[in-house]
């Protein structure tokens, strides 16, 4: 988003929080939201509240790649290591659909470099750094700190 680009993620949440007021139903709504709250500000029990009243048999495609993408934030930041890999693993293989884009590069980034962190915590030590140093340059370049900062730990 525009407030995403310009690093204001509070003006980013409460766009996204007033999207979601307009339409209490949609799903990509609740799915950006969470991922904003839980990216961004590490607000799992807000995030986590966001998605309770979605229909996830209701996602179209590219949805559920971004679901499982959030859920595995939520996962990785609450320490549930197994559950965020699995789903890091499961957008990935999604997310294979629509590589084409070239618009959408930065987020098959995003979801490489949370699931090396995953692998990191699990212990699967040189699969995660071979899989982090795929993605590191361009997460660097395009100062994705919420994904370098959990990659060191924080």
């Amino acid at each position: 988003s525009v407030y995403e680009n310009g690093n204001d993620i509070a003006g980013q949440i409460a766009c996204q929080e007033k999207a979601l007021a307009l339409d209490p139903q949609s799903p990509s709504g609740r799915i950006d939201l969470a991922f904003a709250l839980v990216l961004n500000q590490r607000n799992i029990a807000r995030a986590e509240a966001v998605l309770q009243e979605l229909n996830e048999d209701d996602l179209v495609p590219m949805a559920r790649v971004y679901h499982d993408m959030t859920r595995g934030v939520i996962a990785l930041d609450a320490g549930r290591y197994a559950e965020a890999e699995a789903r890091f693993d499961q957008a990935g293989e999604s997310w294979t659909a629509f590589e084409s884009d070239p618009l959408s590069k930065s987020f098959r980034w995003i979801i490489q470099g949370c699931h090396a962190a995953a692998l990191r915590r699990l212990g699967r030590i040189e699969e995660a750094e071979a899989m982090f140093a795929e993605v590191q340059p361009f997460l660097e370049a395009t100062r994705e700190f919420s994904v370098l900062n959990r990659w060191n730990g924080r």
